[in-house]
């Protein structure tokens, strides 16, 4: 039996398998969508039976496969012969950016509330677009100074400076 699973990009994996006993050793192996091995991570014993892995993180690939196979030693040399292995997939979900050109040089939290965009913290560029925006603020840590263009298609452009 499988799972699927989906995650953004850096985003804890969350690795685990439930097992009927307390005393087994369990690898997860995780490969890619060409079935490439990309690592190999040891969940630790929980607790009722449940071994977890909150260490790795989904990479930047389409799919991982994650292949649990459950050991009767600690060396994991001995495989269980009561337990099979068991598989979960894990999804690459895309972050949504909008219009952004280079959405790796923005740093905002964007809300729900029409009057407020979203707060610029450090970054050096903003480009975006905003949709359907009746009043435009921003909150500048650090005393840096915004300078923007808002065009009449509500189209907004600035660099964020250190003067």
């Amino acid at each position: 039996m499988s799972e699927s699973f989906e995650r953004e990009v850096g985003e804890k994996l969350r690795l685990s398998a439930l097992l009927e006993d307390n005393d087994k050793y369990v690898q997860a192996f995780l490969y890619d969508a060409s079935n490439s091995l990309i690592s190999i991570a040891n969940l630790s014993f929980s607790a009722n039976g449940l071994y977890v892995n909150d260490v790795e993180t989904m990479p930047n690939q389409d799919q991982v496969k994650a292949i649990y196979k459950v050991y009767e030693d600690a060396g994991f040399t001995e495989l269980s012969c009561e337990y099979g292995t068991a598989i979960d997939y894990y999804e690459k979900v895309e972050i949504e950016t909008g219009n952004l050109v280079d959405p790796t040089r923005i740093s905002a939290k964007v809300t729900d509330n029409p009057t407020q965009i979203g707060n610029v913290l450090t970054d050096q560029i903003i480009t975006g677009e905003i949709e359907s925006a009746v009043k435009i603020k921003a909150t500048v840590e650090d005393e840096q100074v915004i300078k923007a263009t808002i065009t009449e298609s509500t189209t907004i452009t600035g660099v964020v400076t250190n003067e």
